[in-house]
């Protein structure tokens, strides 16, 4: 009775488990259709303090994880209003799913023509079936990658007029995101349009 018990508590948490993945994921995908139908301009967003917010509130969410941050002052980029919800994911996602010993996220920006702020962990790296539909900038039911949260990255960092670049093997995840300087004129692009 021990042991069917023992197993019945540990079905029941993966079903918690999976429900509650399947509504955290619900929930970004009505984020993505949101982000979809606004239209929204970029405007200037403070960079390194987003990057200082999302690092603070990392720590306290994954404290078994090293996470280092490299921000210089004043670095200011035409982005998305929704540039810290972004980063966030990228941050948390390599904490999340980092099954290092020792897991570590570094979040790095750096500024010259351009503000290029990159996030790197030490995990196994992003399955990837999950990149392929990214690189190539469409969504199919055969190419579908499971993680709804770097499509909504991908919009966001689409709409600031930026790009995104990912470098991933079983060391680990490197994801820079390119973000302008200054203002650029988004009137002959289309919702889609930019680099994914």
């Amino acid at each position: 009775l021990a042991e069917e018990s023992e197993c019945d508590t540990e079905g029941l948490s993966k079903i918690v488990e999976n429900a509650k993945a399947i509504a955290e994921t619900s929930e970004t995908a009505r984020e993505l259709a949101a982000l979809i139908e606004r239209s929204e301009s970029p405007s200037k967003q403070d960079v390194a303090t987003i990057a200082e917010l999302v690092v603070d509130e990392a720590r306290d969410r994954f404290p078994d994880t090293t996470f280092v941050l490299d921000a210089p002052d004043g670095c200011v980029a035409y982005a998305s209003s929704e540039l810290q919800r972004a980063v966030t994911e990228l941050v948390e996602n390599a904490a999340e799913h980092n099954g290092s010993e020792d897991p570590q996220v570094r979040l790095t920006v750096e500024q010259d023509e351009t503000i290029r702020l990159v996030v790197e962990d030490n995990g196994q790296g992003i399955p990837e079936n999950e990149l392929v539909p990214l690189r190539e900038d469409e969504e199919t039911a055969l190419k579908h990658g499971s993680s709804v949260d770097l499509w909504l990255v991908d919009l966001i960092v689409d709409q600031s007029s930026g790009s995104i670049h990912f470098d991933s093997d079983e060391s680990g995840t490197r994801i820079e995101l390119e973000l302008p300087r200054e203002e650029v004129d988004r009137s002959d692009l289309s919702p889609f349009d930019g680099n994914g």
